[in-house]
């Protein structure tokens, strides 16, 4: 205690020392008695507290302490509060303000001790040896402004805000010159920020923020190259007209969807494009009470724009073409879960049979709607007591996996078995024996559910809701 008495006095006379200083005191007289200390200064010298840095008659900052140790008129000048800091409001004095600090550092050092840190620093863990401590999150790492990356390319804000909003006011070797600083310094637009200094959109309801011109396209499974073609479609339209898209899958979980649309509402999302697990009136009234518009791909619904393809007449196509090579007894092969495109497929090829006078086709219901899986249906399908002639898969991959399998385990296609899939994706071709498919117009699907979105975004409450329904075709290659 008496160490930090002693501390605490010659603190509260240098503090005096900095706040009043020594303007009468003849020219290199010294000023209080202070702790030795010496610190660089901005003359490139190393001068000590009694130097020119503190004894000049100029303005100097104005020191405000609060926290654990505090200075009184009695003899016990000490009271416990909260952490100690020291803050200090730069005057005219410039690079100075170093030498402030590392004197009272100095002179802080025997209160330090006691707590084990130093001079406006948070309290540190002592790490074993070998321990590097944690990694700094991305928010904890500094981040790049757009000055620091105007200076490196040396132009002004201005310049690099054109550059990111419209490239074209922008000569190319400036372009070049700002994209080259951008890439190099890691900088990240601030979306949110740059809707906040655009203000209000006039079209929205007043106090609401900016919408990111950007729609959500949301597909039942990223991994599906089918999938992919209807989001790659719909990104085509949507860039065309000004607006990003951004990816996500649902993986056929109604629960992740529902995320992704809060997602998408908080994030003031333009829209959504969605390819639905459970996504019902209720949902979409309240995504469209958010300001978003709302098409279904592949699918349908009520009071709602769509986009989807003619599956119970992709399904008669495929039966019509099996029967028409004699193939009467046939197999349909389809996964979990199976939403309502398939379902239509496999009650478009139902319905054909029935009217050829044939039987109903044999259902193999896989987990899931993948390569392995119409591998594993191969097996199976030779199984059966009788074995099918002909074989309808719900998709290509499927048809794909059943197709290899067949021919390793030496079955002739399409002599023994003739086997059909739907999509036409472009792994089709390339089959061990190629495909014969029913294509779906995937990309011309995305494309067109895009327009509608933008329709009903540009249209507001004066929109109508279409129903866009597109034709599959058959394509015949080797495998039936």
């Amino acid at each position: 205690m008496d160490r930090m008495r002693g501390a605490v006095g010659e603190l509260r006379v240098t503090i005096q020392s900095l706040v009043r200083p020594n303007t009468n005191a003849p020219p290199g007289a010294a000023g209080p008695p202070t702790k030795a200390w010496t610190a660089p200064c901005r003359r490139g010298c190393v001068c000590s507290g009694t130097g020119h840095d503190l004894q000049q008659p100029r303005p100097f900052p104005s020191v405000r302490f609060s926290g654990r140790f505090r200075a009184s008129a009695g003899p016990t000048a000490v009271e416990d509060r909260e952490s100690f800091q020291a803050t200090l409001r730069l005057g005219t004095l410039g690079g100075r303000i170093r030498p402030v600090k590392h004197r009272i550092n100095a002179l802080c050092t025997p209160l330090n001790a006691l707590r084990g840190r130093s001079f406006g620093s948070p309290p540190r863990r002592t790490l074993p040896p070998g321990e590097t401590g944690p990694t700094p999150t991305r928010s904890e790492l500094p981040q790049t402004s757009i000055r620091e990356v105007a200076r490196r390319a040396g132009v002004s804000v201005g310049t690099v805000s054109n550059v990111l909003n419209r490239p074209e006011l922008v000569a190319e070797a400036t372009r070049d010159r700002v994209r080259a600083a951008i890439e190099e310094l890691g900088f990240v637009r601030n979306e949110s920020a740059r809707r906040l200094r655009q203000g209000p959109d006039p079209a929205e309801p007043e106090g609401s923020a900016r919408r990111a011109r950007a729609f959500g396209v949301l597909v039942d499974d990223l991994t599906n190259p089918y999938a992919t073609d209807v989001a790659r479609g719909a990104e085509l339209a949507l860039n065309e007209a000004g607006y990003e898209a951004l990816w996500l899958s649902n993986d056929h979980s109604p629960q992740k969807e529902e995320r992704i649309l809060e997602l998408l509402a908080g994030q003031r999302a333009t829209g959504v494009l969605a390819m639905p697990v459970a996504l019902g009136a209720p949902a979409i009234d309240r995504l469209r009470a958010s300001g978003m518009s709302v098409v279904l791909m592949d699918h349908t619904g009520p009071d709602v724009c769509s986009a989807q393809v003619d599956h119970v007449a992709g399904g008669d196509i495929a039966a019509t073409h099996l029967i028409a090579l004699g193939r009467e007894h046939l197999a349909f092969v389809t996964g979990r879960p199976e939403p309502p495109p398939l379902l239509e497929r496999r009650h478009g090829a139902a319905r054909t049979l029935a009217k050829a006078g044939c039987d109903e086709p044999v259902v193999l219901t896989q987990d899931t709607l993948s390569l392995t899986e119409g591998q594993a249906a191969a097996q199976r399908l030779l199984d059966l007591p009788t074995v099918p002639a002909g074989v309808f898969c719900a998709n290509d991959l499927l048809a794909i996996g059943l197709v290899n399998e067949l021919v390793r385990l030496g079955v002739r296609v399409p002599a023994d078995i003739a086997v059909i899939g739907y999509d036409d994706i472009e792994l089709a071709a390339g089959a061990a024996v190629p495909l014969t498919t029913i294509r779906q117009p995937r990309r011309e699907l995305g494309w067109e559910a895009a327009e509608l979105a933008l329709a009903e975004t540009a249209e507001g409450p004066s929109h109508r809701h279409r129903q866009v329904v597109l034709t599959p075709e058959l394509v015949i290659r080797a495998s039936a």
